[in-house]
């Protein structure tokens, strides 16, 4: 089997073969391809195996935004292949490093085209733009591509009446090794323009060649012309496999080689990038929202997960955690909200002070330490203030992929609803509860929260620390278990506790390190060169999670549960200590 050229255009499949929420398998030089579309039409090809056990993705089922792997449940995200779920690991924002790589494809001229170098020309072939255009079927011949192509250049057929094929053979021309042009004689008094036929030849696998067609300028009934062709291919078919030559040692080279380590290399994301502010807008009292695009048009913006937030370093010079809004068809921009916090030190102050239309901001790539966790349960999504913008991702997520779910949106007045266009393009799934007391709000959540049958909800809840302690004491109380429910705090409002000085140990390294009292963990680590990601520096998001090996935690945050905290195993070191003697970090 030859390899193959990374540099062609290699026609795989007709365009109406993908349709949404659906998954077709294809083959190339002997490899398999999972070919689906998102809802948004975004065409991806995959090869046809999961990176977790190698199960076929074809079998897989195809959300409208992902593809999930019918073995373990592991799910992959439309255009970047990045794993976005594993069932053993529900709460993780970043299950693994595993992903599906994408495989360069377009769609042109009714068919999908697939090449392992992105930066490959696009394929040159045009259909004729005279006449009436009409696909005909496709067909698998048991030969290969040499063999195939040699007989389809003495094609003949009479475009005219449609009987058997005329005596004189019609003009061929090989455009490329995967195409041929047959131009049909027109009769002498007709004075009409030959009609073409193409042929587009997938080279399935060393012995097996798909021959698409399509044929323009075709006069006459489209049903008889499919039918006229079907024959002649049929016939065509049958003698070249009755030809078929004792089997052979084949060249299995192509195979040999796992398709992975024919594509290239994936550069390590930039963790960081440049946006512009495009567009700034007043969504409601002390609430604004920035629409940001990237700088470099050659640096596409991140796929984005209902419930990620990123990280901007506003106008002061101060790093700051925000919300993503998108919904799931919004690709071309990222767009946050930001309340102006009475008490703002000079994050929320100076994005509303100082951020205008065109301002360039530093951002992170999205995280998602609130992941939107696919369940089978009803998603009830309760938020509080600007606590929405995260719950409006998920909202409009839903909506797309036609799932059923609750908002529930508490305001102090109609003046403090934000992204009223948005709220109200959700339709009946919104509730709004404005001007509560907070006696009312527990009662009302109370109301929401209080009659669900047990273990077929959810919980998404974002705003007020208050209100969120409110939400899960009424949830357990219901019944609810804690694994169902999750929470996006604003800030830690726990006082600072300086407790006493104590010993860190680096398992890993056996590195030992002190950290007094008044000190974070985290800052110690980090003064002494250890690299771990950190974001709020208040126990709220996560992104310094750490696993623990041993010691007495003494913990501050609010992003770990309660049976988490209760394990010992693990620690946000932005917040948290030990409480006495050595704390060893799996670090």
């Amino acid at each position: 089997m030859a390899v193959i050229d990374s540099r062609t255009w290699y026609p795989i499949a007709r365009s109406e073969e993908a349709p949404k929420r659906h998954v077709y398998q294809a083959q190339l030089f002997g490899y398999e391809l999972a070919v689906w579309r998102d809802d948004h039409g975004a065409l991806n090809v995959w090869e046809n195996r999961c990176p977790h056990r190698g199960l076929r993705l074809s079998l897989g089922i195809n959300n409208g935004k992902e593809l999930r792997c019918q073995y373990h449940g592991w799910t992959y995200a439309s255009q970047t292949g990045a794993c976005t779920h594993v069932p053993a690991h529900p709460s993780l924002a970043e299950p693994t490093k595993a992903y599906a790589p994408p495989i360069a494809c377009v769609e042109h001229e009714g068919f999908i085209w697939t090449a392992l170098d992105p930066a490959a020309a696009r394929p040159a072939f045009a259909i004729a733009a005279s006449g009436a255009r009409l696909g005909l079927r496709s067909l698998p011949i048991n030969r290969d591509l040499a063999c195939v192509r040699q007989a389809l250049a003495n094609y003949r057929y009479d475009a005219q009446s449609l009987d058997e094929a005329p005596a004189t053979a019609n003009t061929a021309r090989e455009i490329t090794p995967y195409l041929v042009e047959i131009s049909a004689q027109p009769q002498a008094a007709s004075g009409s323009t030959p009609a073409v036929l193409y042929f587009l030849l997938q080279p399935a696998s060393a012995d097996k060649t798909i021959v698409h067609a399509v044929i323009a300028g075709a006069e006459g009934e489209p049903l008889r012309i499919r039918q006229y062709h079907s024959r002649l291919m049929n016939s065509l078919r049958a003698r070249l496999e009755s030809a078929v030559p004792m089997p052979a040692a084949q060249d299995n080279a192509g195979q040999a080689v796992p398709l992975y380590k024919l594509l290239p290399v994936r550069a390590p994301a930039k963790q960081k990038f440049d946006c512009r502010i495009v567009s700034r807008r007043v969504e409601s009292e002390g609430v604004i929202s920035l629409e940001l695009a990237a700088t470099d048009p050659a640096q596409p913006l991140p796929i984005l997960a209902a419930g990620a937030h990123l990280n901007l370093t506003t106008p002061s010079g101060l790093t700051r955690q925000y919300s993503v809004v998108n919904g799931p068809s919004e690709r071309g921009s990222i767009i946050i909200g930001i309340k102006l916090e009475p008490d703002s030190r000079g994050g929320s102050r100076s994005m509303h002070e100082a951020a205008t239309e065109g301002t360039v901001l530093q951002a992170s790539v999205p995280r998602n330490t609130f992941p939107l966790v696919p369940s089978g349960k009803l998603p009830i999504l309760i938020a509080g203030g600007i606590g929405i913008t995260p719950l409006l991702s998920m909202a409009q997520a839903l909506q797309a992929m036609d799932e059923p779910f609750e908002l529930h949106y508490f305001v102090r007045a109609p003046e403090y609803v934000s992204f009223k266009t948005r709220i109200a393009a959700l339709g009946p799934a919104v509730q709004l509860h404005m001007g509560l007391a907070p006696a009312q709000t527990a009662a009302k959540l109370d109301e929401i929260l209080g009659s669900r049958a047990l273990g077929q909800s959810k919980v998404y809840a974002c705003g007020p620390s208050p209100m969120l302690e409110s939400v899960k004491s009424t949830a357990l109380a219901g019944g609810m278990e804690d694994s169902d429910i999750h929470f996006e705090y604003f800030k830690n409002d726990a006082p600072a506790v300086t407790g006493t000085p104590f010993t860190v140990r680096l398992d890993r390294s056996g590195r030992e390190l002190k950290v007094n009292a008044g000190e974070t963990l985290l800052h110690v680590l980090h003064q002494h060169g250890i690299e771990l990601e950190a974001s709020c520096e208040q126990g709220v998001c996560g992104t310094c999670f750490t696993n623990v090996v041993a010691g007495d935690i003494e913990h501050h945050d609010l992003y770990l549960s309660a049976a988490e905290k209760a394990s010992g195993k693990c620690m946000m070191p932005c917040v948290s200590r030990a409480r006495s003697g050595t704390l060893v970090l799996d670090l």
